[in-house]
């Protein structure tokens, strides 16, 4: 009986350590799972910071293509605004043909001025372009770190 007891008790004592390795390991399981879902949330607010920066960057594209009929509006408006000068300096004695060409001269400028604030608004949202890239790219950068950390935790799991 003696005998039993002993090799009982050395059994135990052998499963000491291995208790003690499991309680660490489940700690740092646990550790880990917080680990784990902190990088989900960052993750999830990363995806989150990728479909407003493409929404942005559709809306800039949007945009950049007003930004190429407004400048073909202009050139337009620039050819008309040269009719415009060439036909009064011919004209001059024609008062009445003077006067149309004045009323030209002024709805090419009024033309102009909305040309010149889209183009002003277009210049703002490529500075929006400019920072969504920016962040972009710093997005792509924390997604490669994210990936090395769940890569790491991976191997580290193996």
């Amino acid at each position: 009986m003696e005998t039993q007891l002993g090799e009982f008790e050395q059994r135990m004592a052998r499963w000491d350590p291995v208790q003690n390795e499991m309680s660490r390991s489940l700690e740092q399981i646990v550790a880990r799972q917080g680990t784990v879902e902190a990088l989900q949330a960052d993750l999830d607010r990363m995806f989150g910071l990728v479909e407003k920066t493409a929404t942005d960057v559709r809306q800039i594209t949007s945009a950049h293509h007003e930004l190429e009929q407004s400048l073909g509006l202009l050139d337009e408006v620039m050819g008309r605004l040269r009719e415009v000068r060439d036909t009064a300096s011919r004209l001059d004695e024609r008062k009445r043909q003077m006067t149309k060409a004045e009323d030209r001269l002024a709805r090419a400028e009024a033309l102009l001025v909305d040309v010149r604030s889209s183009l002003e608004a277009l210049q703002g949202q490529k500075a929006i372009v400019d920072q969504a890239m920016e962040k972009a790219g710093s997005l792509q950068f924390l997604l490669k770190q994210a990936e090395a950390t769940i890569e790491g935790l991976r191997r580290s799991g193996r």
